[in-house]
């Protein structure tokens, strides 16, 4: 689209930069939307999971009733409060929670929160891999929604039309988006962008998202 100044950036910067005016509109990690005022969400697709989304994900070699810290990941806000929730009122564990260094070892009745392309050369590397987007459908029978693009002020109209033809013409041509270096081999990425990844932003991810936010309400302090 011509009338796009696309800018990339991490989710957290993106949040912040929606939030502060800088940019139109953001594909933003939910737990980061529910704080920013005013908010609209401008599409009918986001990042979502209706099964194993695999780049989120606790691992460990201890089941989860063995398992009494967790190291998190400090990449997405989002994924660190869902496994927080998933603690509390799905595996009915009650860990201790601590950041995650990098390359630190995970031992016996510890498990490591995951996220992103460093998940492909670890997921193996552990007796148990808990995909926490199955994780979440097992609990609550609703798919799960990472990010949604969202605004806080007015579009012009036709816009949001435009762009999510945009967006569904991307969603479809996945493999000729794909550029050196990849985190995993070629075939790898394809499969996840597209069997891993669901995108359409219908009425169960709605629904979804709404349970998601109830319980980040529930815990906030």
């Amino acid at each position: 689209m011509e009338a796009i100044d696309l800018q990339i950036a991490p989710p957290a910067q993106c949040a912040r930069q929606l939030e502060q005016g800088k940019t139109d509109i953001s594909l933003i990690p939910v737990a980061a939307l529910f704080s920013i005022p005013n908010y609209e969400i401008i599409s009918n697709y986001c990042i979502g999971a209706t099964g194993k989304v695999r780049t989120v994900v606790l691992l460990s070699n201890d089941e989860l009733h063995n398992v009494h810290t967790v190291y998190l990941d400090s990449d997405s806000r989002t994924s660190i409060m869902l496994v927080q929730i998933l603690a509390k009122e799905y595996w009915k564990i009650a860990p201790s929670f601590q950041p995650y260094i990098e390359g630190q070892t995970i031992s016996s009745g510890e498990a490591c929160l995951l996220i992103g392309d460093k998940v492909f050369a670890k997921e193996n590397q552990f007796a148990h891999c808990y995909d926490l987007a199955e994780q979440w459908i097992q609990f609550t029978e609703l798919p799960f929604v990472f990010a949604v693009w969202a605004s806080i002020r007015p579009l012009p109209d036709g816009f949001i039309e435009k762009f999510d033809n945009a967006l569904n013409f991307g969603i479809h041509h996945i493999p000729n988006a794909l550029t050196a270096p990849l985190p995993c081999s070629r075939e790898t990425a394809i499969d996840y962008l597209t069997h891993n990844i669901s995108y359409k932003l219908d009425e169960n991810k709605r629904k979804g998202l709404t349970n998601f936010h109830d319980f980040l309400n529930k815990y906030k302090t």
